[in-house]
């Protein structure tokens, strides 16, 4: 999984919407690539969502790095002993880092699972 989201081109793609689905624990991003294409990357079995997001500036959101991460981080460490308290295994837990240019933003997403579909859904096309 970690292989799949890190091999894709986020440098200069576009940041189009974020959507958090409490119902389910799932985040969707939309986005635009280089090559104008579209995909929606669908977070599964979310354990944290940790975002610092500038506005102010109206300009295309792009990004700058986008990356997985299995190894244990900081923060990964702490949810996956908060949860472990209680009897739940997140060994395989991976932090899914996007840090934007326009703004310097910073979305990191803790899940279990991501996938990648074509987005059937242009409704947030910039102009």
């Amino acid at each position: 999984m970690e292989n799949i989201f890190n091999n894709y081109d986020w440098h200069d793609s576009t940041l189009r919407n974020i959507v958090i689905d409490r119902t389910s624990d799932t985040i969707m991003i939309s986005i635009e690539w280089p090559d104008n294409t579209v995909s929606d990357v669908i977070f599964e079995d979310c354990y944290a969502f940790i975002s610092n997001m500038n506005f102010g500036i109206m300009t295309p959101e792009n990004i700058l790095m986008a990356e997985a991460i299995s190894d244990n981080t900081e923060e990964s460490t702490l949810i996956k002993d908060k949860w472990r308290k209680i009897g739940i295994d997140l060994d395989n837990l991976i932090e899914f880092r996007i840090e934007t240019n326009s703004t310097a933003s910073i979305i990191r997403i803790f899940a279990l699972k991501v996938s990648f579909k074509v987005s059937e859904s242009d409704a947030f096309t910039q102009k």
